[in-house]
């Protein structure tokens, strides 16, 4: 471990991770996006078959 840290790979590989965990957190927010705007489309078109 101590190597690494000499070497700069840990820090490389922390900056890695958190690339990657803001990478996730927006794609969780493109996700939980995407179904609120399927749940609005799924409810008009309900009603529109409703009022049919």
């Amino acid at each position: 471990m101590k190597e690494l840290h000499q070497k700069g790979d840990f820090k490389q590989l922390s900056a890695t991770v958190d690339t990657q965990h803001q990478q996730l957190i927006h794609m969780k927010d493109d996700f939980d996006k995407n179904i609120k705007t399927l749940e609005k489309s799924y409810k008009k078109i309900l009603e529109e078959i409703n009022a049919l």
